[in-house]
């Protein structure tokens, strides 16, 4: 790999049932939602794309994988790997070392002095390889710190002292690039400390590039990862609606087995509320497996699944003195302009099913799960009794409710 990073923006068509003033309106809720809320968000699905925001100035892009850049960096510097290599240099014939490389001497034979030894005309000087130890170079390790550097600047991601971050990637970059284009070895044969180096630089880089507000456009995102996202903020919304801004939101770690969504990230992320008997909690892509976890503070009130891993969308906890109560929100893809019932009541069934409400002594489902769709959502037989209903919420249209997404009693 060899060159610079180049944007090259590209016309796409909108994909049913979106249109174009839909997309910018999910990309707004998004730049507009909570910090904590937006860095999670873009790090798990949005992770090619740049929110465009219509506000002026720029803000700090969290950016998590950058320790361990620097670190990278650091290391290298204090050691870097070396490659065999061969030195050439051009010595007297009478002086033995190295190995003669007789074609170079043959190419420069008419510019040569000659000596005479006895019946034998022989130049005086000949070309000579010698072992010898050079720099890895890697042009794509070199590309990617470049590019990191001047993000982190123009993001203001690391703020007034940015050049005690950016020196040291620079430092890197110039040493790893090469004088001359050619093709980067194959991944396999690098050193593992570039390897890693590597892999982190690009993590940091799409993290910085995703999580940028006013700053460039959105290419190449997943639509389906955009419209969960902005389910999620509307949920958020909506709470807030109720009981007022959450008393703490983070992102937290995932500890649940391998193979679901949020795993690939890490992380998910939670908002609580605490005050007037009632304690709430929104999660966003909470993996939910065999191990029980803990909600809204209270050790006596566990979920856990008892089918797989579990994550869905956004899980909304009210816990009060009458014991929890649970409403899964899922967004569901589709290509059809209506959601058929089968998919609705398949999806809702899984989380009803699999789920297990522990508190204190007792054991139970879920309230209930709102299967969110932008096509047009189908009437399902009995709502009530089946605790599964498919609720229409397009950008284009209507957002969600806070009934749909509200645990009653």
């Amino acid at each position: 790999m060899t060159g610079r990073i180049v944007t090259v923006p590209v016309r796409l068509p909108t994909p049913a049932p979106f249109t174009r003033d839909g997309i910018d309106s999910m990309w707004a809720a998004l730049a507009d939602s909570p910090s904590t809320l937006r860095h999670h968000l873009a790090r798990r699905a949005l992770w090619q794309g740049a929110a465009p925001s219509r506000r002026s100035h720029p803000s700090a892009v969290y950016a998590p994988e950058l320790p361990a850049v620097l670190d990278g960096c650091s290391h290298l510097l204090r050691g870097w790997p070396q490659s065999e290599a061969v030195a050439r240099a051009w010595r007297p014939i009478d002086i033995p070392g190295g190995r003669e490389a007789l074609r170079a001497t043959m190419s420069h034979l008419h510019t040569l002095p000659i000596a005479e030894i006895g019946d034998r005309v022989v130049p005086v000087r000949t070309a000579r390889d010698f072992g010898a130890t050079s720099d890895w170079k890697v042009e794509r390790v070199a590309v990617v710190l470049t590019e990191l550097a001047r993000r982190l600047t123009a993001g203001q991601v690391v703020g007034p002292a940015s050049h005690l971050i950016t020196s040291p990637l620079l430092e890197v970059a110039a040493r790893a690039s090469v004088a001359h284009p050619r093709r980067d070895p194959p991944p396999s044969t690098w050193p593992q400390p570039l390897r890693a180096l590597l892999l982190a630089a690009t993590a940091a880089l799409a993290s910085v590039t995703a999580g940028m507000r006013g700053v460039g456009a959105a290419p190449l995102t997943n639509l389906w990862h955009l419209y969960e996202a902005w389910v999620t903020c509307n949920v958020i919304q909506q709470v807030t609606a109720i009981v007022g801004r959450p008393a703490d939101e983070v992102n937290v770690l995932n500890s649940s087995g391998s193979g679901s969504t949020a795993d690939k990230t890490g992380d998910t992320w939670v908002a609580r509320w605490v005050g007037a008997g009632q304690r709430i909690e929104v999660w966003s892509q909470l993996a939910v497996n065999r191990r029980s976890r803990s909600l809204c503070g209270d050790p006596d009130l566990k979920l856990s699944s008892i089918t797989a891993t579990l994550v869905p969308d956004v899980l909304v906890c009210v816990a009060d003195a009458s014991g929890a109560r649970i409403v899964v929100v899922d967004a569901k893809d589709t290509r059809h302009p209506v959601l058929k019932p089968g998919v609705v009541a398949t999806t809702g069934s899984k989380y009803l099913w699999g789920l297990r409400v522990h508190h204190k002594s007792a054991t139970t489902e879920v309230t209930g799960a709102r299967i969110v769709t932008a096509a047009t959502a189908p009437r399902m037989f009995s709502p009530a009794e089946s605790k599964i209903q498919a609720v229409q919420a397009s950008p284009d249209k209507a957002s969600l409710s806070w009934v749909a997404v509200w645990p009653h009693p």
